[in-house]
């Protein structure tokens, strides 16, 4: 009883005492340089240069460091790349998917793996190439003069394939006994990729060439005339070196720096985008500058998985096959071979398609065809000794080719005139070869022959099938690419609601610009290759024109191609501004919404 008379005393006691001492002031004085903005709860500072370099770096720049490298990438396609993804974020988009598509993953053997991952490479003939002397060829064909408006195509296989009809009557006019081509030295032999090599690549032929500094696995010397190529997936390639080489030669490995700094920026820029809640958008609304680091993540989303599923090699590998003997032969060298691609026999698929002995003769190379043509659905046999052991045989082993008839000089005129006659072989009636203008077709060379295949990608590999094959897988790849950059709208929808509130319309019109652009601009994966493809190629046109023309006219038809080809990289160059604007004015317009929104916390 006298504990809670206790307690109930020194309850009123410590009430009363409560009772008169001073309320607490619940207020907080904010410093001048301080805005407190109550309805969000934000207190905002001002923001430093230090801030906004902080910004621009965790949120964009480390993006770059994160895109998916492909196998033997030089640094000069990675640093262009970089740049690149900065500007187009659908860019890394397209590589890392193109990198997540590759079933690499499924094989354990190494060159399977190195295969699926494009990274075995073959030589084939470039455009430079030029027969020599005893040169047995197959799978040559004739390039048609007159084709139907469906055949005016750029590939010289297309024309043929529309054109092959009329190619029938031109090759038998041309195949008499004694007839032989004559082909200057300084002519130009076209040689193009096929149709056996180009309708096996998976879902794109933008990324057939190797530019010349990539790197290869080894040392290789490739004569003039000669370049290489990707291997295309399902080449049926054999072992040439035991499992232990190949394991010591082809070392794939896993971009675990790149999968770090991805998932860095991923942290950095959804806290970036938690923060622009609140007071950033009701002052911005979908113009906020938070809401730009969305493409970047989903970028860094997409590469952390490539990253993780696909190898990557840091070379080339070279598989041989009967162009890179041939190359041997004319004094290239290769080593670290890892594996070989067999030639087989060509089953003609819409195309006309022959044989041609080479002999040379002082300043003219003369062509004699083959005795049979093999037309759609023929197969021409690999082995050329056969059909030229008597007449075509006896063509390269004896000079009778100076005392032939009815010859024709040939290539590379489309618009040589028929020949005068003479009054002697009027007279006689001698057999003479009758062609509508041009005299002589020009000759089609294959960049490599027919290769056996593991499993066929293509309903069918006649040229007539390419934008049937590639039309739909590159439509579909271009529309995941856009489908993934354009998920960064539907974050910036639902916490924005799409509502203008204070933002200007130069704010609003810059970043949707950038936005839209950067969901449609590149969805090539390989466009930093084609850029420095096109680039390097049209410069050593123009030096080779220039010195061709050094003494002409100015106003001569060389220095017409030199002035058009300058034009034309001017006109890349062009482009590339014209789409990199709206990039550079977000970035303006970020940098001016940082210094004048403020560095907010949060309470």
């Amino acid at each position: 009883m006298p504990s809670k008379v206790a307690l109930v005393v020194c309850a009123l006691v410590c009430g009363s005492v409560a009772a008169v001492l001073p309320k607490r002031d619940k207020t907080i004085t904010i410093p001048d340089d301080v805005q407190w903005h109550p309805e969000t709860q934000d207190i905002c500072t001002a923001t430093q240069y230090t801030d906004v370099i902080s910004f621009f770096l965790g949120n964009y720049l480390t993006h770059a460091a994160t895109v998916v490298k492909f196998p033997g990438e030089p640094f000069c396609i990675t640093l262009l790349n970089m740049v690149l993804v900065i500007l187009f974020p659908c860019l890394g988009a397209g590589r890392g998917l193109m990198m997540i598509l590759r079933p690499s993953v499924r094989f354990k053997h190494p060159l399977q793996r190195a295969l699926h991952s494009s990274a075995l490479v073959m030589v084939i003939r470039s455009r430079e190439w030029k027969p020599r002397d005893g040169d047995l060829l197959r799978s040559l064909s004739l390039r048609p003069d007159k084709v139907d408006r469906f055949g005016n195509d750029p590939d010289q296989y297309w024309r043929i394939a529309y054109g092959r009809k009329n190619l029938i009557g031109t090759y038998e006019k041309l195949y008499v006994k004694s007839t032989r081509l004559k082909l200057p030295l300084d002519s130009e032999l076209l040689t193009e990729i096929p149709p056996w090599l180009l309708m096996n690549y998976g879902w794109t032929t933008r990324h057939m060439h190797v530019l010349k500094n990539y790197k290869v696995s080894g040392h290789y010397e490739l004569p003039e005339g000669y370049g290489l190529v990707y291997v295309p997936t399902n080449a049926l390639v054999e072992d040439t070196l035991g499992r232990e080489q190949l394991d010591q030669i082809i070392t794939p490995s896993y971009d675990l720096a790149g999968g770090i700094i991805a998932i860095i920026q991923i942290f950095f820029a959804c806290s970036t985008l938690y923060q622009s809640r609140g007071y950033q958008i009701n002052v911005y609304g979908y113009a906020a500058f938070g809401f730009t680091v969305l493409p970047y993540l989903f970028m860094s989303l997409v590469n952390l998985i490539a990253n993780c599923v696909a190898p990557n090699y840091s070379q080339l590998h070279l598989v041989h096959t009967e162009i890179m003997e041939e190359a041997i032969q004319r004094g290239g060298n290769f080593t670290h071979v890892v594996g070989k691609l067999e030639s087989e026999p060509l089953h003609v698929k819409s195309l006309v398609v022959f044989l041609g002995a080479f002999r040379q003769n002082g300043n003219e190379m003369q062509c004699r065809l083959g005795e049979k043509l093999y037309m759609h659905n023929s197969t021409e046999p690999m082995s050329c000794d056969s059909l030229y052991k008597s007449e075509h045989k006896q063509y390269l082993d004896t000079d009778t080719y100076k005392d032939a008839e009815n010859s024709v000089s040939a290539l590379p005129s489309e618009n040589t005139t028929r020949g005068k006659e003479s009054e002697e072989e009027k007279k006689n009636g001698e057999n003479r070869l009758e062609l509508d203008a041009p005299v002589c077709p020009i000759l089609i060379n294959p960049a490599c022959y027919c290769f056996k295949l593991a499993y066929q990608n293509t309903s069918s590999t006649s040229i007539l099938h390419r934008n049937r094959h590639y039309g739909p897988r590159s439509t579909l790849f271009a529309a995941a690419v856009w489908v993934i950059a354009a998920l960064s709208l539907i974050p910036i929808g639902i916490m924005s609601g799409f509502k203008a509130n204070d933002s200007t319309l130069a704010q609003r019109v810059w970043l949707m610009a950038w936005y839209a652009v950067g969901i449609v601009s590149v969805s090539n994966p390989f466009f930093s290759d084609w850029i420095v493809g096109r680039g390097y190629d049209r410069a050593i046109e123009i030096r080779s024109h220039m010195k061709e023309h050094s003494g002409t006219n100015k106003t001569s038809t060389g220095f017409t191609w030199i002035r058009g080809s300058i034009f034309s990289m001017i006109s890349l160059l062009g482009y590339l501004a014209l789409f990199a604007t709206p990039a550079i004015g977000r970035f303006v317009v970020v940098g001016q919404q940082l210094l004048a929104y403020g560095s907010c916390t949060g309470l």
